[in-house]
């Protein structure tokens, strides 16, 4: 037969596409036993598939990785992002253009990046990056889609690119390494260093090997050209997210974001510490910006940086602040709880009081009160038992 293929090399009926074979997240969603909150959570190590786990672990915190393509942008996407409900993209941009999506219609404008945008503030625009690679020892048919919004994950991944590059002459098909590592961040916000785990990628070889590697150049190069990637997923609902249950005993610690007790301590007794209020046999009393007496607990946050925030297929809600308020609390009493004297827990207090009250809104501000008078009353127990 005669005409039996299309010909051309670029013509769509010559491609070669690799499919998706699943995501590997940097977090997961956990779900309060006793309030039913979602909310998502850093982990220090990658969120797998079963097939994965088997090979690595549980909780692998190394992948040993290939790039597919030598085209960038094949394989890693950067853009800034808005989103609505159910995780629906509103805008994406570049920082020169961006794309408007009002219900049916989309609308091409300027994008100024999102600290120079009204829009972008106001609805928690933030950069994403998404890669997309090959795990070798699982399956060599197809990649796998790793999200980020974390600007230390972006350069560390882009930095170990170019160091393949550079190394072995191409980056697809060579020996590279995905790590989640431990690092000390400065929160934009206020300069606090914060933990997070920012992924890492780069090029695992010897001298010997990487010298193996550039005599196949020509093939492999020539070779890969007409291979194509999935479509990456940068919105919708991710029904597969891991979750976690949290224990009761857990779960009790965190009140839901909302339902505040609005109760205020009476005028005359500022400064003071009062037995039996809100559930403790000693609570914080100290006085506000107008005189007044509050309730105040405050405390230094060790997450909810939204630049570090982990991919956990939760995107912010329309309406919602980025940071989520339940992992703010946990994160909270966390903290809190290395303090086992009064008074230096007292004395922490009041440096860091009025930063925090400034920074998030009454009815979080009161829950926080309620942890540390929480936390008073554990120390003074403990005394009692002493």
């Amino acid at each position: 037969m005669k005409y039996n293929r299309i010909k051309g090399e670029n013509r769509p009926q010559n491609m070669l596409r690799l499919p998706l074979l699943g995501k590997i997240r940097l977090g997961v969603k956990k779900v309060s036993e006793k309030s039913g909150k979602e909310y998502p959570s850093e982990t220090d190590y990658f969120v797998c598939s079963p097939e994965i786990r088997a090979k690595y672990g549980d909780k692998p915190k190394t992948l040993p990785v290939m790039l597919p393509v030598e085209d960038e942008e094949k394989f890693l996407r950067q853009f800034y992002a808005v989103y609505g409900s159910n995780q629906k993209l509103k805008c994406i941009g570049d920082g020169e253009t961006c794309e408007r999506r009002h219900e049916e219609k989309r609308e091409e404008m300027v994008c100024p990046h999102p600290e120079n945008c009204e829009y972008g503030k106001a609805n928690h625009c933030h950069a994403r990056t998404i890669v997309q690679v090959v795990l070798p020892d699982i399956n060599m048919g197809g990649v796998f889609q790793i999200s980020t919004g974390s600007v230390n994950s972006d350069i560390d991944i882009r930095s170990g690119i170019e160091m393949a590059r550079y190394l072995f002459g191409r980056i697809s098909w060579v020996p590279m390494l995905l790590q989640r590592e431990e690092k000390k961040i400065p929160d934009p916000k206020d300069g606090k260093m914060q933990t997070h785990w920012p992924v890492k990628l780069f090029p695992i070889s010897t001298v010997e090997q990487a010298n193996m590697i550039r005599q196949d150049n020509k093939r492999i190069i020539e070779h890969q050209k007409r291979l194509e990637l999935p479509e990456k997923i940068i919105d919708g609902s991710q029904d597969d997210t891991p979750i976690e249950m949290i224990p009761e005993d857990l779960g009790s610690e965190v009140e839901t974001y909302g339902q505040a007790r609005q109760e205020k301590p009476p005028e005359d007794r500022v400064g003071q510490q009062k037995a039996g209020e809100d559930g403790s046999d000693g609570t914080l009393i100290l006085p506000s910006e107008n005189g007044k007496s509050r309730q105040n607990a405050e405390f230094e946050l060790t997450g909810g940086n939204a630049s570090e925030a982990p991919e956990t297929g939760e995107k912010p809600t329309e309406g919602e602040p980025t940071v989520d308020y339940n992992l703010v609390v946990r994160s909270f009493i966390k903290d809190i709880k290395q303090y086992t004297k009064e008074k230096d827990l007292h004395q922490w207090w009041q440096g860091n009081w009025k930063h925090f009250k400034e920074q998030y809104p009454e009815e979080l501000y009161e829950e926080l009160v309620r942890a540390v008078n929480k936390q008073v009353a554990v120390i003074k127990k403990g005394k009692s038992r002493g």
